[in-house]
């Protein structure tokens, strides 16, 4: 299913991240699919390390919820111009985390930033590009949050990004309910927008 990019996003690109679990012995997989919103593909190109990703044969744990071993996966994006750069993460939501079937949960962290060659601090941002206070080396998102590369507190211009995204989660007791193998699956998505 294409993802429709939101109205501020007409010179921006996207990189979908598909997952999804098979319950009982639940077996998981981490599926990417690329998407570029047209006014900007031959200037920017958005890319995820593996296009699919196993989690493994998972076990319901005895004590309830059962924690999904955590995987990474990398994100590069290279823009034909040096710019000022805004990474939006979307998906459904679950509390404060990412929904990932119907109860389960999924967090992001965003580490490792690299922009030309040089480490850079993520800070969350507005989706206007306006930074927050937030600066960190690792950054734990939410849905809907926005991050910008930074040195010093101020974004910085480039443009080749690198970032590794950590995956983990849970998977409560009740998804496991079923008799037989089910599938359970979110989407996650990853919006570059030059600024």
């Amino acid at each position: 299913m294409p993802l429709t990019p939101y109205p501020y996003l007409r010179h921006g690109v996207s990189q979908n991240m598909k997952l999804s679990l098979v319950s009982r012995c639940i077996l998981g997989l981490i599926g990417l699919l690329a998407l570029m919103h047209p006014a900007r593909a031959e200037e920017c190109t958005v890319r995820l390390s593996n296009a699919l990703v196993e989690i493994g044969r998972i076990m319901p744990d005895a004590a309830g919820a059962t924690r999904l071993p955590p995987r990474t996966v990398t994100l590069t994006a290279h823009c034909a111009q040096a710019s000022r750069l805004l990474l939006m993460v979307q998906g459904a939501n679950l509390g404060e985390q990412f929904k990932f079937a119907q109860n389960a949960q999924l967090s992001l962290r965003l580490s490792n930033a690299v922009l030309d060659g040089q480490a850079v601090e993520l800070a969350l941002a507005s989706p206007s590009g306006e930074l927050s206070q937030a600066v960190h080396s690792v950054q734990t998102v939410k849905p809907g949050d926005s991050l910008s590369p930074t040195r010093n507190g101020q974004a910085v211009q480039g443009s080749n990004l690198a970032v590794q995204i950590e995956i983990s989660g849970t998977v409560p007791a009740d998804e496991f309910n079923a008799r037989d193998s089910k599938t359970l699956e979110g989407l996650i998505s990853f919006l570059l927008r030059a600024y």
